[in-house]
Parts: structure tokens; sequence; C-alpha cells
């Protein structure tokens, strides 16, 4: 019998999953069985995750703004993001994630009801200039809807108002 994670040694680098179904891919978009769903989370980065509570952590994101009137949305990825190639994951690369869960995801659908676009950004501050060795472009993603959502605000820094409109 194989021994527990914890008793391996630090440099083990296999993940090993007994899943209770057969597992046809790692994609959480075209795949919906939980099965898929636990084996991706264990794969793939999230811009969120969550911790033990199900509070949303910050996973790919470094730091999100949201506008004063609750509007616009800007997320900068955190620095020296990689794919396994060695690419620099950027905020383009975000922005295709997201597009293609939206098309699939009824979360995603109601989020892209409300959204006027969703875009990468060129900052212009020294933090995320867009000046990477492969030349691919910035850090930042704006997200703009045309109405304050409150469930998007489970992600709001924490102590920040909420900006939707009561009435």
């Amino acid at each position: 019998m194989p021994s527990p994670a914890i008793s391996q040694r630090a440099a083990a680098r296999a993940l090993r999953l007994g899943p209770q179904a057969d597992l046809a891919n790692f994609d959480p978009i075209w795949g919906t069985t939980f099965v898929v769903r636990n084996a991706s989370v264990l794969v793939w980065d999230t811009l969120y995750g969550v911790d033990e509570k199900l509070v949303p952590q910050r996973q790919m994101v470094e730091t999100e703004e949201v506008s004063a009137d609750g509007l616009t949305w800007t997320f900068r990825l955190r620095r020296g993001l990689k794919f396994h190639d060695g690419v620099s994951v950027l905020s383009n690369d975000a922005v295709a994630s997201i597009k293609r869960w939206q098309t699939r995801d009824p979360l995603g659908l109601m989020i892209r009801a409300v959204q006027n676009e969703i875009a990468a950004v060129d900052s212009t501050n020294d933090h995320s200039s867009g000046a990477h060795n492969d030349g691919r472009g910035a850090r930042d993603t704006s997200w703009p809807l045309a109405t304050p959502w409150e469930p998007v605000a489970a992600l709001r820094p924490a102590g920040q108002p909420s900006a939707t409109p009561r009435g």
C-alpha cells in the first residue's frame, strides 16, 4: 500500500488521484461531472479560490479594484504566473478563459448579461507596464458592467462597502 502524502519526502512531485468515476478529461467547461470538477481544481489555477470556510481568496489575482459606482472591476494578475511551457500568463489569457467559461456556465451567463465588455488593458504604471520577456502584454483586466451586480461583490476587498444602489 502506498504511503500517505504527509510521509513522503518533500521533493515528491507526483500527484495521485483516485477518482470515484472514470475521468475522461480535465476540462471543467465541457465536463460538468463532479469527478471532472474535483480533478480540474487540482490541475488548473483560477483567479480566485476558496479557503476551508468557503471564503473567496485570491489565487491568480494579486489585487482588484472596484470603481466607486461599482461598474468597473479591474483585476491585476500576480507576477510570475507561467504556463507549463514557461510562457507568462497575462490578462489576455484570463480574458480568453473567462469568455470561454461564460458561454457554458450559468453564473458566467448571468455575468455576461450585465457586462459591457471584458478586456485586457495596458497599465501605464511601473508595476505592470506590460514589459514582459515574451512581449505579450499586461497583467490588468478591466471588466465594466452595465449595472452593479451584487453576487460579484463577494470578491470585493474586505471593508469596502457595496456600490449596489438600494431602493
